[in-house]
């Protein structure tokens, strides 16, 4: 059975040997910036690998920002990036944050990593502020790609050490019942920022420049990765 060790040592193994070949360009946060607000006054990433992210809310102007990752690698890497940064080596079910502390989370395609991705969902709604915006970035299930492909190819690269994969239905499902509100779902379109691939413009890269032109036609239940924009319910909407 895979255990947090497991998986934190495969990724603690993994940034030693890529380091920062995994960071993805700024240009792939773009359509995450436009769901948070200018008023987030404390944002957590959850599951923020090496900071890419943390930095461009940093450049910002955005302050009070915090992190979490299973690898200890990943937390060295933000610590040198943004020494101000509250980065801590956690997993993502149980956080050593206080209840309500964060006004917004990320949680960027991580969550389907989690070996309790309810209780990851819970725990984030746990630490977030009643009303607060938590964006949850999740691959789907359904992916119109993988429907050509050998059932054993779904999924990503992280695969060999945890991931579980859910409809976009289904994901929906349980950030609802998680105690969100969800307010809206976007077809991810960063996943065409690889910086390999803009580095490279390999076959690889045009097949993506196809599907992103291509991707305001596809429905959501069938591309690659969807974003979920969900808010807290306040504690006496459930009374």
């Amino acid at each position: 059975m895979t255990t947090h060790k497991n998986v934190s040592d495969w990724y603690d193994r993994k940034y030693r040997e890529t380091g920062d070949q995994t960071r993805r360009s700024v240009k792939a946060f773009y359509q995450i910036m436009k769901l948070i607000p200018a008023s987030a006054d404390s944002i957590l990433d959850v599951g923020c690998g090496r900071g890419e992210f943390l930095e461009y809310l940093n450049n910002k102007g955005f302050k009070n920002l915090a992190a979490v990752d299973i690898s200890e690698e990943a937390i060295k890497g933000v610590k040198q990036l943004l020494p101000d940064c509250d980065a801590r080596v956690s997993t993502g079910e149980k956080m050593p944050f206080a209840d309500n502390q964060f006004s917004l989370i990320t949680c960027l395609g991580v969550l389907e990593h989690f070996l309790d991705i309810d209780g990851g969902l819970n725990e984030m709604n746990r630490i977030l502020k009643e009303g607060g915006k938590a964006i949850i970035m999740v691959p789907n299930k359904n992916f119109i790609g993988w429907i050509f492909t050998k059932k054993d190819h779904k999924g990503t690269q992280q695969k060999e050490i945890s991931e579980t994969l859910y409809s976009v239905s289904t994901w929906k499902h349980k950030i609802e019942t998680s105690g969100f509100t969800v307010k809206n779902i976007k077809a991810d379109n960063g996943f065409i920022y690889n910086n390999r691939d803009l580095k490279t413009k390999n076959l690889k890269y045009f097949i993506k420049r196809i599907l992103f032109i291509l991707l305001p036609l596809i429905p959501n239940e069938l591309v690659y990765q969807v974003i979920f924009e969900s808010v807290k319910i306040p504690r006496d909407a459930n009374e």
